[in-house]
């Protein structure tokens, strides 16, 4: 299992989900299936990053906006450190280029 999951992370991006008004309820089950999924016996970071990211590539922006902002404040109280599995997935957008690796801005 991730160790980054084990940390009460799981609960606390189902529950900021749940929470949030407009969320779809399906949207809401997969993604708890999907950690249900990693907390599996097996299941290595490189493959959890990959599920995950999957997920967030074809969730809808308003679910992603909201687990980013849990996991920006689980960062901030030092629970998920920001060179992990979890932080990077959920801060890199799909989609779009790393930061600081996009086009200059014009002046």
């Amino acid at each position: 299992m991730p160790e980054v999951l084990t940390a009460g992370m799981a609960s606390a991006l189902a529950n900021g989900l749940r929470a949030t008004p407009g969320v779809d309820p399906r949207v809401q089950q997969t993604f708890g299936e999907l950690l249900r999924g990693l907390q599996g016996p097996g299941i290595a970071e490189p493959e959890a990053e990959r599920r995950m990211a999957a997920w967030l590539a074809s969730a809808p922006p308003h679910a992603t906006t909201v687990l980013r902002s849990v996991i920006l404040a689980a960062a901030s109280q030092k629970r998920v450190p920001p060179d992990s599995w979890l932080y990077r997935v959920f801060m890199s957008k799909p989609g779009s280029p790393p930061r600081g690796k996009g086009p200059a801005r014009p002046r």
